[in-house]
């Protein structure tokens, strides 16, 4: 009833393509328009860049809630209270304590190629109409990691009522591949022979396929078998398009420095929901589908 109402109040904006609504190509310019006056009321989060305020109680100075959704709210203070949910609030305050920063070369490379019209990895194009929506969305995502470029950031986090870690800000590590791929931490670690088996592990879970379902010590077998192919990506990304077009998301870079045990800035992901980014040298590393590495192996 809702979308018929539409389509007889506003026939030159609402149409049917192939009996699915859509927005008439003449009114494209006016929709958008809508749609950034709506988003400049309600203003996305975006990371701070200083570390957030702990959490102490049930909602913040924000009148954000500490349990998204959660329609219990005196139940939420009373676990505080009696410290129930003490542990859980301390572990998101250390985790949105952590700094990152962007990798500008994988920004560099996800500008340059948000700017062909088919740009590869990105999922988007600029000759679809589809594709309207997600290639503005792109586009702020750019514009955003370029203002954060220069300097370290915080991604404020929270929970979803089931106690599922939840960001605030819009531009966070769980996003999208090409989002994933600019995150590093602020503040490196030394990871050693572990560290980096577990690097090569994350590199094969990215190529996707067969591969990232193998055992763990066939997987970095593959990467070491793979090393001169991988060097070249990274050395030139454009041109080892062909080696990952049917990869996920290996993005980032492996590059070596001879030594056995260094510092790495990478983030990787157990489960966002349960977890959050944690060192490469955790040992209760288990990567998800869509993660995109900065790798620094070194031999």
């Amino acid at each position: 009833m809702g979308i018929a109402c539409c389509f007889e109040a506003l026939p030159d904006v609402f149409v049917l393509e192939q009996n699915v609504p859509a927005i008439a190509e003449s009114a494209w310019n006016v929709a958008e328009a809508v749609a950034t006056q709506q988003m400049l009321r309600h203003c996305p989060q975006t990371p701070l860049l200083v570390p957030p305020k702990p959490w102490t109680w049930s909602r913040n100075d924000d009148g954000l809630d500490f349990l998204k959704g959660c329609r219990d709210q005196e139940a939420v203070q009373r676990a505080i209270v009696s410290g129930t949910l003490r542990p859980h609030m301390d572990a998101i305050n250390y985790l949105q304590s952590t700094a990152f920063k962007i990798d500008p070369d994988v920004l560099s490379l996800v500008r340059n190629h948000s700017l062909w019209l088919n740009p590869p990895l990105l999922g988007v194009s600029r000759t679809h109409r589809k594709d309207r929506g997600p290639r503005q969305v792109l586009e702020w995502d750019i514009k955003e990691a370029e203002i954060l470029a220069s300097e370290p950031f915080y991604v404020q986090l929270r929970c979803e009522w089931r106690g599922r870690m939840l960001p605030i800000s819009d531009l966070h590590y769980a996003r999208d591949d090409y989002l994933r791929a600019m995150f590093r931490f602020a503040q490196g670690a030394p990871i050693g022979e572990r560290g980096i088996y577990w690097l090569k592990v994350s590199t094969a879970n990215c190529f996707g396929g067969a591969i990232a379902r193998a055992p763990f010590d066939e997987r970095v077998k593959w990467v070491d078998e793979k090393m001169d192919t991988l060097r070249r990506l990274v050395a030139d990304p454009p041109s080892g398009l062909k080696f990952v077009k049917n990869s996920l998301s290996v993005e980032r870079s492996l590059s070596g420095s001879g030594q056995r045990i260094l510092i790495s800035f990478i983030p990787t992901q157990m489960s966002w929901w349960t977890a959050t980014t944690t060192p490469i040298s955790s040992r209760r590393f288990r990567s998800t589908r869509a993660i995109a590495v900065h790798n620094t192996i070194a031999f």
